[in-house]
Order: structure tokens, then sequence, then C-alpha cells
């Protein structure tokens, strides 16, 4: 794996070893940052990587100027991987990993303002990925509504969900699909918040 663009392009990530993770192919993964290119200005941005894997989309998004990302993953081994990943690009500082189970993580939300009492208090994150397993039943149902119940969206927050082609992601009441990108086994789902009337 390697990043496509910016001040860390063309830079090798490690991917977790074995069939822990199902990392998103560079290719699939430049197809949707040439999307992105196009819908948000990465300047400044805070990015919040669900199911992060080797954290290739947070390292791909601060490589192309987002400030701070937030990473979150459940497996031990993996978070080593993240690590190790952030250690070689040197940007420990600005990124948060998270070792804890996405949906626990989520739900904590509407009651703390707070990612982590030890960090300060979150904003709002403008951009989401989630690339969950694409077998896990909550993927299609669960992790949206949990996404956007979540209380760190704002209207112009843009969250990116990817799962198998030929599965259909449940969209919440509160949120919109306007967008979807297929590569490979990929879909990647482009949400955002439904304007309030």
């Amino acid at each position: 794996m390697r990043i496509i663009s910016g001040i860390y392009k063309s830079r090798k990530l490690l991917a977790p070893k074995g069939d822990i993770t199902r990392p998103t192919s560079d290719r699939a993964r430049e197809s949707l940052f040439n999307v992105l290119n196009n819908l948000i200005d990465f300047d400044d941005i805070s990015v919040l990587d669900l199911f992060a894997g080797s954290g290739a989309f947070a390292f791909e998004a601060l490589s192309r100027g987002a400030a701070k990302a937030t990473l979150v993953e459940q497996n031990r081994k993996v978070i080593e991987t993240i690590r190790e990943n952030a250690q070689a690009l040197e940007i420990g500082p600005q990124i948060q990993i998270v070792q804890k189970d996405v949906y626990t993580w989520l739900g904590q939300f509407p009651h703390s303002p707070t990612i982590d009492e030890r960090r300060s208090p979150i904003d709002h994150i403008d951009l989401i990925f989630a690339d969950p397993p694409y077998d896990d039943p909550k993927t299609l149902s669960t992790l949206p509504a949990a996404i956007f119940g979540s209380g760190l969206l704002t209207a112009g927050s843009l969250v990116i969900a990817e799962h198998r082609r030929g599965s259909h992601l449940g969209i919440p009441e509160n949120a919109e699909l306007f967008r979807e990108l297929s590569a490979g086994e990929a879909v990647f789902s482009f949400l955002r918040q439904k304007p309030k009337t």
C-alpha cells in the first residue's frame, strides 16, 4: 500500500498481517479521493477513520492537508500497525488512536462531548470514513444510524461508507445518500445530513 498524493505521496504503508482486515486497494482509494477532491477542501479539516485498519484513509487525508485525524480500531495487533505507520510518517501529534469497538465509541457522544478525557473536546468532524467488515450484519443498517445519531456531524460533514457491491446501505431518516462510487468489489456511499426544513 502507498499514499497516493500530497506531502507523503508514494510513501509506503504497512498492512496488518494475515486476514484480520480487508485493506481497500490503492486503486479504489485513488478513485475515492479523486471524487473527494471535487467535493471538499482538505486543508485543516478534521477526519474520523472508523474500522481504521492500516489507517490508510486517515493518512491519505493528512497527506492532503487535513489538520487531525481520529482512528478507531478495536484489534490490538491492527493498532500496532497504525502506530508503526504514524511513526514512519512522523505524524503522531496529528492523530488520536482509539482502541475500542466502533459502535460503543459512537454511542458515547450524545452523553459526552469529548472523544477522550485526556484530549481536548471535539467540535465536529468534517469527513468520516467507515470501512467495516462486509459480512457483519451491522454494516448496512446499524452503522449508518450510529454515525448519524452520534452528534459528531454538522450540516457540512461528509460520510463515506464502504460496503460490498450488490449490497444496499440503510439510510437513516436524518441522512441522505447523494452519490455512490463503485471500485472493484467495493462501493463507496456518500452521505450527508438532510437539510433542515
